[in-house]
């Protein structure tokens, strides 16, 4: 199979719909106005300039957390969407067009996330790209095992004319509603689990700050000891958010067809 890398609009595109192109100017100098309106915030509510630059400090964990959440948004939506799509192409095939024309019309119709990605390879298809190019680059774009399976599938029905496509897509429609609704039941379950370790991270300073309208708790803080046990506080909550992130990401099946595998498969058959 001939691979095909995506080419300069192809991972602007790939950027956009990811939406990997984080921490842009804008977005640094908007999460720096946000820090220093935070400082000043609690500097005035606490008078403790110490426990302001400490409750700053943790929290630049948040803009991380908004951009890595971004980031998993339109895989997440766009694997929600999958099911969806392997309907549309079996109801397309069924109804007398070829693969090219069923890909094609998911630009159209579908839902929403999947058409920005249908556009990409209807354009890649439409300016002289072959239907197997257009699939490679479907896989390099959607980079999750559901896209690998749907293209692979269609390409082998494309190359080798399979007649029974549309019960192979059928198939991995139900198991993509299958491991979707196991996928999200563990979601549920770890999600209360997360969301506790957030709480118990919070609570500390959340604490601080009710107890720094005390005298007594400014004075202690506003010392060196004081700024460098504050300093402490917020880099152990740094890190309990990162190994957070770390333990509750589930993890994801290998891409078996991924480009990638794909090419390595090939140079070790040349």
């Amino acid at each position: 199979m001939k691979s095909v890398s995506l080419s300069l609009k192809d991972r602007k595109t790939q950027r956009l719909l990811f939406q990997e192109k984080t921490f842009s100017l804008f977005n640094i100098s908007l999460y720096l106005l946000s820090s220093l309106f935070l400082f000043f915030f609690i500097r005035a509510l606490t008078g403790t300039r110490n426990i302001a630059i400490a409750i700053c400090l943790s929290a630049l964990i948040v803009p991380m957390q908004i951009e890595r959440s971004k980031a998993f948004k339109f895989a997440h939506e766009l694997t929600q969407t999958w099911p969806e799509v392997i309907d549309q192409l079996v109801s397309g095939i069924h109804s007398g067009l070829s693969l090219s024309e069923s890909v094609m019309a998911l630009s159209l119709r579908g839902p929403g996330v999947s058409r920005k990605v249908f556009s990409r390879i209807m354009d890649l298809h439409l300016g002289g790209s072959s239907f197997n190019d257009s699939m490679v680059a479907l896989k390099d774009m959607c980079r999750s095992v559901e896209a690998d399976l749907v293209a692979e599938t269609l390409m082998i029905a494309r190359n080798l004319g399979g007649r029974d496509v549309g019960i192979v897509l059928r198939l991995l429609g139900e198991y993509f509603r299958e491991n979707l609704a196991l996928r999200e039941e563990i979601k549920a379950k770890h999600g209360w689990i997360k969301n506790s370790a957030v709480l118990a991270s919070l609570a500390p300073w959340i604490l601080l700050i009710i107890l720094s309208t005390q005298e007594s708790t400014r004075s202690t803080y506003a010392t060196a000891t004081g700024l460098l046990v504050l300093l402490c506080g917020a880099g152990f909550t740094v890190i309990a958010f990162i190994w957070m992130n770390i333990v509750g990401q589930i993890p994801e099946p290998p891409r078996v067809f991924s480009v990638k595998e794909n090419i390595a498969l090939e140079a070790n058959q040349s």
